[in-house]
């Protein structure tokens, strides 16, 4: 059981590698258009909110979102002389609190789907019983934690 969590849990963070991957990948794009600073930025806090949703699910994607929306608002605000950024600075703190929580919901429902096929392959949907490959895993186990066996008894 301790394999089947450790490959529910590789697969989650190669999934939370490939996103923070295309977000780091967009925010090189946009050092290289000479995008604002600022908005590079922008593009890199989405990184911590997809670290959080794989560490700690929705709420610890919606708090990344918050801490992420907080040093947005700190590095965009106007100064006295520049126009109101109150839409863009917006829409960009919703964009943090809708992404992470929708690659939280997305990272739950692929590890809840894993956990039914993986529970399909232990137990016979028809009869409820264990099924043979289930069997011989228990065996091989149980092999295993006995130790060598002394053959000449």
């Amino acid at each position: 059981m301790e394999r089947l969590f450790e490959q529910v849990r590789s697969r989650r963070a190669a999934v939370a590698g490939g996103v923070a991957g295309a977000v780091l990948l967009v925010a090189i794009v946009n050092v290289f258009r000479s995008v604002q600073p600022s908005e590079t930025l922008g593009v890199l806090l989405y990184i911590p909110i997809v670290a959080a949703a794989l560490l700690f699910s929705v709420r610890g994607a919606l708090a990344a979102a918050v801490v992420a929306t907080v040093l947005y608002v700190l590095v965009r605000r106007p100064g006295p002389a520049e126009e109101s950024l109150f839409l863009p600075i917006t829409i960009r703190a919703l964009s943090y609190f809708l992404f992470g929580a929708l690659v939280a919901v997305g990272l739950a429902a692929v590890a809840g789907r894993r956990h039914r096929l993986d529970l399909g392959s232990i137990v016979d949907a028809k009869s409820g019983l264990a099924t043979v490959t289930h069997l011989i895993s228990i065996i091989d186990h149980e092999i295993a934690r006995s130790g060598p066996q002394c053959d000449s008894a």
